[in-house]
């Protein structure tokens, strides 16, 4: 495990020089430090540095403990990293792993550098579409390489769920925005609120029907309804809840 980051490091960490040096003149390569790295790619809109020290300032924010199974892919086992310490330090854009056994990382921060890649970090409110139904949710991943950011929220029928969209569809909220924005989401889902009993209409053709609910399926969000047709026959007719209107 200790030899596939060190392999990624070494992806992650090059050294670079800016022009050849010709290998009789020692003298005046004393000068150069060769410990220069940088950093090629980003994990979940974090700069990611392995045993070595960022070239540009930044400030120090905090050293935690790295508790993480590295399984998976390496950059899957850096976004859990990301995700445990934005929970207690959000603003950091930056880890350093000083060491092969990857069990401390110093949080940083650079403060002319945009902490998440796509101007979105984890934890933000978000809004997105999907299904023509406006959604309101919190980041809590970000895939940098597929510009995707995956969203907890809860669908129209009060369900918690994750969907992965694409940046470009997902607005920023404010947390004042994303609050007022879930009280309206909240009503809408009690809409959708049904009992054993309830008398509710719906369309169906051109035609609008009223009847009295006789069976839930919770599972599937369907209700079993009990109508008079116009000729005055009972009938029964299996509707989904998006579909039907409470009577007062």
């Amino acid at each position: 495990m200790k030899q596939f980051f060190l392999y990624a490091a070494y992806l992650l960490c090059g050294i670079f020089v800016f022009q050849t040096i010709p290998v009789k003149a020692q003298s005046e390569t004393s000068s150069k430090d060769y410990t220069l790295a940088y950093v090629g790619d980003r994990v979940a809109g974090i700069y990611i540095f392995l045993r070595c020290e960022p070239y540009q300032k930044y400030t120090y924010i905090a050293t935690v403990k790295v508790k993480v199974s590295w399984t998976g892919t390496i950059d899957e086992s850096f976004e859990k990293c990301i995700k445990k310490a934005k929970r207690k330090y959000p603003s950091f854009n930056g880890m350093i792993f000083r060491n092969n056994a990857f069990s401390k990382a110093d949080l940083i921060r650079f403060d002319d550098v945009a902490a998440g890649r796509e101007g979105y970090e984890i934890d933000d409110f978000v809004s997105f579409t999907k299904s023509d139904e406006i959604y309101y949710g919190q980041i809590i991943q970000l895939k940098t390489q597929s510009r995707q950011v995956v969203i907890k929220h809860k669908t129209i029928y009060g369900e918690e769920e994750l969907s992965t969209i694409y940046t470009k569809y997902v607005t920023n909220l404010s947390k004042e925005q994303y609050n007022e924005k879930l009280v309206e989401f909240q009503k809408k889902i009690d809409s959708y609120k049904f009992n054993i009993g309830d008398k509710v209409r719906w369309i169906y053709g051109n035609e609008v029907r009223e009847g009295e609910i006789l069976t839930l399926d919770e599972k599937y969000h369907r209700a079993t309804v009990q109508y008079t047709s116009t000729d005055g026959t009972k009938k029964i007719q299996k509707l989904d809840y998006v579909k039907l209107t409470k009577l007062q």
